[in-house]
């Protein structure tokens, strides 16, 4: 994926919704390597996009973002004690 994956993966667990202009400032990446690189983590389902535009798209970490679904988490069974 390059040299911009795991800073972009960084940046997303502290802003998980982005936008192409806002990543791209915040690695130092071109606007075309920047979006290139959303593209391919929205086809491997790390990233959704989420205004199915062609410009101007905003960018979900949905998968960490529904680990603080309180609603999904309310829904969830405890998990059972063992006595081991």
């Amino acid at each position: 994926l390059g040299r911009y994956a795991v800073p972009l993966l960084d940046m997303l667990v502290e802003q998980p919704l982005v936008t192409v202009k806002y990543a791209t400032e915040r690695l130092g990446a071109t606007p075309t390597t920047t979006g290139r690189l959303l593209d391919r983590l929205t086809a491997l389902g790390v990233v959704e996009e989420i205004t199915g535009r062609k410009r101007n798209r905003w960018y979900s970490y949905a998968s960490f973002l529904a680990l603080f679904d309180s609603d999904r988490l309310l829904t969830q069974p405890a998990p059972e004690e063992t006595d081991a």
